[in-house]
């Protein structure tokens, strides 16, 4: 079963050789694509294959600050009544990421060929996201695409600056763990057994603490912790990938991470700010609010909010209002809910809900702040304990031996 995107790689007649990413109903289709533009192909890969899921991890996506730019120039280009086939001619040129640049190349292609942006978009959905796509479609049906490019260009921004403050909060305690755990091991595994013998020819009396390190540090360094452990961990890790790809388990793991302190309220801010976004600046673009939710069914990062979004997605087509499906899913606030009715009532439910997401992005973030100021010290003070531990039950007993002799 082929997942109907595909990973390639081709020299253009000019001898240069390009990769990149396009949907088609086939390898056919596909490979008859690419020699419209005449590309001759070295390398075709279904990305839900193996070898496609490694070729997408080597290469990746285009970086978001190309894409943003992309969306700013051919919106100014496009407002200024530039064609949109010069436009993106323009804006090709002016791309300095040769990956991105392909995908452009592929894009006007197939806008000079006849097809829609959106359509050409939809094509490359590692480059171009579904909510993306939807909102150029809705741009070119409404006839304001350039301020729709805006629109998106913005949506990117956001999205940007709060995953970059996550990593930012997550990054420092990763960092200091990972000391932690090559320092701790270290010690263990050289520093140990050196004052170990010692200890031994001394014949000291060891406490408990002592007794506790030594016998840990044969642990770290027998074969068999080596030889079981490590598979063990990562057969450990794959079971809970698998589990967690069964959607039952998933929900029930992510709904119990929302009442976790602290880190429970930040997933629920950035979620709902997801969430909120996604669909208040959809419905500002003239895209109908069942199509607005389920493209944002795949924003959300927490697998409760994707089945809330479905199950309210489906509400919608039988004819129910949004914002008492949103109460019932028991997962936004009253702030989000109230907002959400009086957006409803008012006929204003895009900008509510983009002042929801406004609203808890900030929350968000100030939250994100305030455990990074917590962990730092904390993090500092826990290395410095077990260091000093590790230390303290091997000097103590070394000074108490030494005392000793006469």
């Amino acid at each position: 079963m082929t997942s109907g995107v595909y990973h390639y790689t081709a020299r253009s007649d000019e001898g240069r050789f390009v990769s990149g990413t396009m949907r088609a109903q086939s390898y056919r289709e596909a490979i008859a694509r690419l020699r419209t533009r005449h590309l001759f192909v070295t390398s075709l890969e279904d990305a839900a294959g193996a070898r496609g899921r490694m070729h997408a991890l080597v290469l990746g996506g285009a970086r978001r600050s190309s894409r943003l730019v992309f969306m700013r120039s051919l919106a100014a280009l496009i407002g200024s009544g530039t064609p949109l086939n010069r436009a993106l001619q323009v804006t090709i040129d002016q791309c300095r990421e040769r990956r991105f640049s392909e995908t452009l190349r592929s894009i006007a292609s197939e806008v000079d060929g006849g097809a829609s942006l959106s359509e050409a978009m939809r094509r490359r959905p590692l480059e171009f996201s579904e909510h993306l796509v939807a909102m150029i479609s809705a741009g070119e049906l409404g006839g304001i695409l350039d301020d729709v490019l805006q629109r998106a260009a913005t949506l990117l921004e956001k999205e940007d600056t709060l995953r970059r403050q996550v990593i930012a909060a997550v990054a420092y305690p990763a960092f200091v763990l990972c000391c932690a755990f090559g320092l701790v091991t270290f010690l263990l595994m050289f520093t140990v057994p050196a004052f170990a013998s010692i200890l031994a020819q001394l014949h000291a009396s060891l406490p408990l603490s002592t007794r506790v390190m030594l016998e840990a540090g044969a642990i770290v360094r027998s074969p068999a912790t080596w030889a079981f452990g490590v598979p063990g961990t990562l057969a450990a890790v794959f079971v809970i990938i698998a589990l967690r790809r069964r959607k039952s388990i998933a929900v029930w793991i992510d709904r119990k991470s929302l009442d976790l302190p602290v880190l429970g309220n930040v997933q629920r801010s950035a979620n709902i700010a997801a969430f909120s976004r996604t669909i208040g600046t959809l419905l500002e673009c003239g895209v109908v609010i069942t199509d607005a939710v389920r493209t944002a069914s795949n924003v959300v990062t927490n697998s409760a909010y994707r089945l809330a979004a479905e199950e309210i997605e489906h509400s919608l087509h039988a004819g129910m209002a949004f914002s008492p499906l949103l109460e019932r899913s028991g997962l936004f606030d009253a702030m989000a809910l109230e907002m959400a009715s009086v957006g409803e009532e008012s006929g204003t439910l895009d900008a509510m809900l983009v002042r929801v997401s406004e609203h808890h992005e900030a929350a968000a973030a100030s939250a994100l702040t305030t455990i990074g100021a917590a962990l730092e010290p904390a993090l500092i003070l826990a290395l410095g304990g077990v260091v000093g531990g590790i230390v303290a039950s091997i000097l103590i007993p070394l000074y108490s031996a030494i005392g000793s002799i006469r």
